[in-house]
């Protein structure tokens, strides 16, 4: 049986595997793959999956191998998608042309309406391949097309570009969506599916708060914006016990402070003294907390 460990050496090669042979397609993506005829990018995409698909299901009804096989069937998964889109270039759906901006290869740097269906399909078909499979990591496609579609369906409905304060606020709203999936998993008991999502959603949070306060025309209202967002978070880590919210809490309201330090409250001294002294409260309240935790909240003890 495999190591139950996720960082001895089996692991570490396994993960590395598996993204490396996404790599390798998207590397012939922006090399090679348009100048190949759309029947040949469907029979490569057909193959490559059933072989991926076939070997990682073999692999992992054998326990001793059954990383390496949830792995290989990540990597069959993400092929999907490019499948979907040689299908629409063959069947004349897809729209444009491969000398317009609209090929494959500028897929995760652009926001189009024209996205939109092969988001749709490749997400539906990837919810279908998780709920057949039940492999964690394919939570984290089903969260990475989540987020596509919700930005390309906007781009089509009210033309959002990349880099507006419009694109950042959908930024937020999806990371919200992905992470509240997140905390559905953690409420049932399920924290292996309750981790990918919720990175990814809280990745998508912090980022989408941290870019608002730099693009956005409230600067000062979008950094309190995720001074709350981050306060929500660590009180929603004490209901789920889980960690990972907790430490993007945490993180957050470090930044808020540190934009209050170097934004509004540069030269003030008495600043700094301040948010010294709250620190080491913070850290003493702890602390006595830990001492005392039979009698001061109880219903607090589980998170500790």
């Amino acid at each position: 049986m495999e190591n139950s460990s996720p960082f001895n050496l089996s692991n570490i090669l396994y993960y590395i595997g598996g993204f490396m042979v996404l790599f390798s397609y998207s590397f012939w993506l922006t090399t090679h793959w348009e100048e190949l005829s759309n029947l040949i990018r469907i029979l490569l995409c057909v193959v490559s999956i059933i072989v991926l698909g076939l070997t990682g299901d073999f692999l992992k009804r054998n326990t001793e191998f059954e990383k390496a096989g949830r792995l290989l069937i990540f990597a069959a998964a993400g092929i999907i998608p490019l499948l979907i889109y040689s299908i629409e270039k063959m069947i004349n759906i897809w729209p444009g042309t491969d000398t317009e901006e609209i090929a494959y290869f500028l897929f995760l740097g652009t926001i189009k309406g024209a996205w939109v269906l092969l988001d749709l399909i490749s997400l539906i078909i990837l919810i279908l391949v998780f709920r057949l499979v039940k492999d964690h990591l394919l939570t984290i496609l089903v969260s990475n097309f989540a987020y596509f579609l919700i930005l390309d369906l906007s781009g089509l409905l009210f033309g959002i570009k990349k880099g507006t304060e419009a694109h950042y606020l959908l930024w937020l709203f999806g990371g919200i969506i992905i992470a509240t999936w997140g905390i559905y998993y953690y409420y049932q008991k399920n924290t292996i599916f309750a981790r990918w999502p919720s990175i990814f959603g809280l990745l998508m949070i912090f980022s989408a708060t941290s870019w608002l306060a730099i693009v956005g025309k409230n600067e000062f209202g979008y950094a309190l914006l995720g001074l709350i967002i981050s306060t929500a978070m660590i009180l929603v880590s004490i209901g789920i016990e889980s960690k990972i919210y907790l430490t993007f809490g945490s993180i957050g309201i470090f930044w808020f402070v540190d934009y209050l330090v170097f934004s509004i409250f540069f030269d003030s001294f008495g600043f700094t003294l301040t948010t010294l002294a709250i620190g080491l409260a913070t850290i003493s309240l702890g602390m006595m907390f830990q001492k005392n935790k039979n009698n001061l909240f109880p219903f607090l003890q589980k998170t500790y």
